[in-house]
């Protein structure tokens, strides 16, 4: 009977219509946006997703910089080491990376990769790596893993969203493969050190045992209360 009750409301228009989940959400980031507007500038600053490039704001992930390190003195002896940034997305990936390269890599040319559209084949990705390292007139793999072997300086190589070089298909970790091979015939000449979102990470752990590929993971923890106040 409370079943058929309800239905009659609903059909008769006397139920009060539930405001889905979406149109909550919706109204909540409205909300939001409204009140960091009236914020000072300062302060509107610290809810970009954006890199912080001012060493004030720059709080706790020293150790996580000490680590880089470490992990970059023992490259610079010639031995295969290499570095990948883990974390949720607004962790500080991009940060972190920002203040390893501005403290440890001084001195070493620097080549930037951004993956933050998906490449869903390895001539994306071969397209993509060439036009950051190598030249036109490199065609293949092969010609530009040995362009980069004959380099007369070793230099760095950041690369971010490395979640973004994988479909979850048949055949979808081709390229995400590719890129792990080319990036440990590699080591002799780049530093390596490439950021991936946390659970996509997780997913590719599972799946294909990635941290094999690396020598150092670094996972940043959350922030305790303390530290963020």
């Amino acid at each position: 009977l409370k079943k058929r009750l309800i239905k009659l409301k609903r059909m008769t228009g006397f139920m009060p219509v539930r405001e889905e989940s979406h149109q909550r959400l919706t109204k909540f980031l409205a909300e939001n946006r409204k009140k960091m507007v009236t914020l000072p500038i300062i302060y509107q600053r610290l809810f970009r997703m954006e890199a912080f490039k001012d060493e004030r704001f720059f709080e706790g992930r020293e150790q996580e910089l000490e680590d880089i390190s470490d992990v970059f003195e023992t490259w610079k002896n010639n031995t295969h080491a290499n570095v990948t940034i883990i974390g949720e997305s607004g962790s500080g990936k991009t940060t972190l990376l920002y203040f390893a390269e501005k403290k440890i890599f001084k001195g070493y040319s620097i080549s930037k990769i951004d993956f933050e559209n998906k490449i869903t084949d390895t001539d994306q990705l071969f397209t993509s790596l060439n036009s950051k390292m190598g030249n036109d007139s490199i065609t293949s793999w092969s010609d530009l893993e040995e362009y980069i072997l004959n380099l007369d300086k070793a230099r760095v190589v950041i690369v971010e969203n490395l979640h973004n070089i994988f479909i979850r298909t048949i055949n979808g970790f081709d390229t995400i493969e590719r890129f792990m091979l080319f990036m440990t015939k590699t080591y002799k000449k780049i530093f390596w050190v490439v950021s991936c979102g946390l659970y996509s990470w997780n997913y590719l752990d599972r799946v294909l045992k990635i941290s094999k590929y690396f020598t150092n993971v670094c996972i940043l923890p959350e922030f305790s209360a303390e530290k963020i106040q």
